[in-house]
């Protein structure tokens, strides 16, 4: 056996050599790791630093904008839309303590702050530097002691806010890393105090269900302000950021587990708030006790969602339209493109170019009103917005034999919008519900306009314009069928043969005479030498009938730089080129003002922080975006239009009707007529009614989305169609908007006595060389 074992002295010479060879392995494994402890450090440092560097400091965190939606409001304040991106979000201030005395100011109240700080980040106040260590190490040890109920998350709010702002949450080393450094980097910082940071926190930090900032969870599940929440809905909400609930998550079951789950997140913020140990802010007290967290434990929590949609669809996209094409946002002009020449005679290619412009500066302005925070007050009155609304669904559609109607109510002296409804039913896709017959931008559109045919309203122009060279109510027209230059045959009145060879001015606007209007419209076009068959004069009759329309307020559906002057004066005289709806309504309030232009707007306001972008662009003088003047009319001309036909008149083809206590209404009717399977049918009706107050616009027609969009009214052998509709549906609304309402008449400004007469300077001026009847 003794050959198997070593020898003492092998042995001995085997261990020294041994201990020589580990040592010097020792030796070369510690040069190799210090060598990789080095360079990992080497490594570490320059990767640390390269953090560093990307990590945005706090200056940057301060002042990265977060997005904010905007807000579309009725004149009372109440809310008709609301424009948001991926965030749905308003900016308020925190306040530090309950104020004393009501205000309509919204804010943050201390409930919210403190349901914050107690679920999310108790140490808040207590961190000095953004790096929440003891937050995270408590927040480990509570998540295990709770078995899970009360797993917060362990970043803090630094951190927190750091994510909300740079929108980066990307599940990567890099990413944790720099958002820890610009957490430190904000809470080292001396410009930067808790309140701020806790701030900036409750307005973005995420709800779910796209609320973003503690006031839009106010509102998307209460229902409320957030200034109005209850110390338990505070705590209800500050439950949601961990695990935000989504379209899925069920809140209406109060037995659900999902529901389950967030009371008891709620709960647990109550004990948090009553816990002795958390005072929440230095040299503060413990917020709730106990006995008061048991009590709030009971309070029931009821989610009310607010659901986003639009109050008066037509309005609201007129509004945004508006926005858009007048360019009344902070990027103002800046996105409008520079390609369209205005100037261009190719008639298809311009009207390509002015859609393509149309729809690419619309986009780009729906996009700044989703991030942009503005606060558009309008001038919609919900109120008079329900009057317009009953009185054009009041049954008459079946009587008219029309499928779609609109209207719009103008408050007179401002030119304010206050009711529009662009069409019966704007989800009506037979019908083409969603196009706005009163305000649509035909010239953005070339393949399906909204302009309107408005029959004999067209004569309230024809006779101020004869008015204004010297015609006067007095002046005799011959009625009978009658030649024009413009004409191949004579042009004669609906009824015809007409109503007896010879009226006055006055009676002939207040029958609606067609050839009484053709004849005004060639007088105040060239004066009281008119000759009706000269074709120079019709020819100036067609284009000064234009511009003097165009002055009141009225807008075609050709383009100025596309007017063709071919002599058409007596077709247009009788309302046979089409009409923007609105723009007609600016007309008629016109003369209701006695001569002063208002231009329609629906605008009171658009704020953008500290600035009024409407009322920045109103201050810019003709290049307003609504002309506003006192001088566009001599007012005797607008008055005696308002005096002609005000129905309280017995010319009026609306007399008798009932009118207001101590109000003047004036009326006028207008039926468009259209070529049907070989006959001339009634397509359209239009018809206006006006008081010193008020002005409406009301429409009735067939529309469609097949072929040229239009299908026309059954054939109706009727006096006057017009005056049938007046009756049912404009009256009622007029006394409607006035009963109750100091009395108004119209008045005799501009007007003076003459030979029995109330004329104006210009009419007695050329008084004399009236001829006897024209």
């Amino acid at each position: 056996m003794s050959k198997y074992l070593p020898n003492i002295h092998q042995l001995k010479k085997s261990s020294e050599h041994n201990s020589l060879y580990n040592f010097a392995i020792m030796i070369f494994t510690f040069f190799v790791i210090s060598a990789i402890c080095i360079s990992s450090l080497s490594f570490i440092g320059s990767w640390i630093s390269y953090q560093w560097e990307l990590a945005p400091d706090s200056e940057k965190i301060l002042s990265t904008k977060s997005s904010e939606s905007t807000k579309i409001l009725a004149n009372d304040g109440s809310l008709l839309y609301e424009l948001f991106d991926k965030e749905n979000r308003e900016v308020l201030d925190t306040m530090e303590t309950p104020i004393d005395k009501p205000t309509n100011k919204n804010y943050i109240p201390l409930n919210m702050q403190y349901a914050i700080l107690g679920l999310e980040d108790s140490n808040f106040y207590y961190n000095d530097n953004g790096v929440p260590v003891s937050n995270i190490i408590g927040a480990g040890v509570e998540c295990l002691t709770t078995g899970g109920s009360n797993c917060r998350g362990a970043s803090g709010i630094y951190q927190q806010l750091v994510k909300n702002k740079t929108q980066n949450d990307e599940q990567t080393i890099d990413r944790k890393i720099q958002e820890i450094i610009s957490s430190y980097k904000l809470g080292i910082s001396e410009d930067v105090t808790h309140d701020q940071v806790l701030n900036l926190y409750l307005n973005t930090v995420g709800f779910g269900l796209n609320a973003h900032g503690v006031q839009k969870a106010a509102k998307v599940y209460f229902r409320k302000d957030i200034k109005d929440v209850t110390l338990p809905q505070a705590c209800f909400l500050a439950g949601l950021p961990q695990i935000p609930p989504n379209r899925n998550t069920d809140l209406k079951d109060p037995n659900g587990a999902d529901f389950a789950y967030y009371l008891n997140r709620k709960n647990t913020c109550l004990d948090n708030l009553s816990d002795s140990k958390k005072i929440l802010k230095k040299d503060s007290k413990i917020y709730i006790t106990k006995e008061q967290a048991e009590a709030y434990k009971l309070e029931e929590i009821k989610i009310e969602s607010e659901e986003t949609f639009k109050r008066y669809p037509h309005f609201v996209d007129y509004v945004i339209q508006e926005i858009a094409y007048k360019f009344i946002t902070i990027r103002g002009e800046k996105i409008a493109p520079n390609n369209v020449d205005y100037g261009q005679t190719d008639k298809d290619k311009l009207a390509n170019e002015l859609a393509s412009y149309g729809s690419l500066v619309y986009d780009k302005t729906i996009k700044e009103l989703k991030t942009g925070g503005y606060i558009i007050n309008t001038t919609l009155d919900p109120n008079v917005q329900g009057m317009l609304e009953r009185n054009l669904n009041n049954g008459r559609y079946a009587y008219s034999g029309a499928n779609n109607g609109a209207g719009v109510i103008l408050d007179g002296p401002t030119g304010g919008i206050i009711a529009m409804q662009g069409s019966r039913d704007f989800n009506d896709r037979g019908i083409a519900g969603e196009l706005n017959q009163i305000g649509t931008y035909s010239q953005f559109d070339p393949t399906f306009t909204a302009n309107h045919i408005v029959g004999s309203t067209m004569k309230i122009y024809d006779y101020s314009m004869a008015f204004n060279s010297g015609m006067n109510p007095n002046t005799y027209l011959n009625n009978k069928p009658s030649n024009f230059s413009d004409r191949k045959i004579p042009l004669d009145n609906f009824i015809k043969g007409g109503f007896g060879p010879t009226v006055t001015a006055s009676r002939s606007l207040a029958q609606s005479y067609n050839v009484g209007a053709a004849k005004a419209a060639y007088f105040g076009a060239n004066g009281p030498e008119v000759n009706f068959m000269n074709v120079e004069q019709g020819n100036k009759a067609t284009q000064e009938l234009r511009k003097w329309t165009q002055n009141i307020g009225v807008k075609y559906q050709n383009l100025d730089e596309e007017i063709d002057y071919r002599t058409k004066a007596s077709s247009m005289a009788i309302g046979a080129e089409a009409l923007n709806l609105l723009s007609h309504a600016t007309g008629v309030n016109t003369f209701a003002q006695s001569g002063k232009l208002r231009t329609a707007t629906p605008f009171v306001s658009v704020k953008y922080q500290d600035r009024d972008l409407y009322k920045e662009k109103m201050a810019l003088g003709d290049k307003a975006p609504y002309k506003n003047s006192d001088t566009t009319l001599d007012p005797g001309v607008a008055n005696q239009i308002n005096k002609i036909l005000n129905i309280q008149d017995g010319n009026s083809l609306l007399a008798g009707s009932p009118v207001s206590e101590g109000w003047n209404f004036a009326v006028k009717t207008g039926t468009a007529t259209r070529e049907y399977n070989g006959k001339e049918v009634e397509s359209e009706f239009t018809v206006v009614g006006w008081s010193p107050k008020y002005t409406t616009l009301l429409w009735m027609g067939n529309t469609t989305t097949e072929g040229a969009g239009w299908r026309p009214l059954a054939y109706r052998d009727q006096l006057d169609a017009g005056s049938n509709i007046a009756r049912p549906c404009l009256i009622p609304l007029l006394n409607e908007l006035h009963d109750g309402k100091p009395g108004e008449k119209f008045n005799t400004d501009g007007l003076s006595e003459f030979r029995g007469l109330l004329l104006t300077d210009k009419q007695k001026a050329v008084f004399s060389q009236i001829r006897g009847t024209y």
